[in-house]
């Protein structure tokens, strides 16, 4: 998925790949942060499945909009 996106848009997917294989079905959790519009730094998680392949698992993140213009 892309590095920035427009908040309020529709969820955005994205796949990480991990550098050595691990047991399909392995629930790994990730963390992403961002920047609010009164500049408070926010770290937040979420957890993904590693596919069939055993080296990727897809996420989804969805924002939020609200009456603030970050960026």
């Amino acid at each position: 998925g892309p590095a920035n996106v427009v908040e309020g848009d529709i969820t955005t997917e994205y796949t990480v790949t991990l550098s050595d294989p691990a047991p399909v079905g392995s629930i790994v959790t990730l963390a992403y942060s961002y920047t609010t519009a009164s500049g408070d730094d926010i770290t937040e998680t979420t957890q993904a499945i590693i596919g069939v392949d055993g080296v990727t698992a897809t996420f989804t993140i969805d924002t939020v909009d609200d009456v603030y213009a970050e960026g």
